[in-house]
């Protein structure tokens, strides 16, 4: 499950080795994470600028897209 709070993108409910893009609407990849996960990820998107980006996550096999608006 992916959830934007403010400018936090939460992950619930990953396990073992989790990469994360946060991809502009160009397609550039304006933030990139890659990390060995048990629990839920945090991961502070400040520092980017406000519009609309696409959050892919891969994580045991399962790559899972979401839009998410940064304002």
């Amino acid at each position: 499950k992916i959830t934007l709070v403010g400018r936090t993108l939460q992950l619930g409910a990953v396990k073992g080795n989790v990469q994360v893009d946060v991809v502009s609407m160009t397609g550039s990849v304006v933030k990139s994470f890659d990390k060995n996960a048990t629990r839920t990820v945090m991961i502070s998107l400040s520092g980017i600028p406000n519009g609309l980006y696409v959050v892919r996550v891969v994580n045991a096999g399962v790559t899972t897209l979401k839009k998410i608006t940064l304002e």
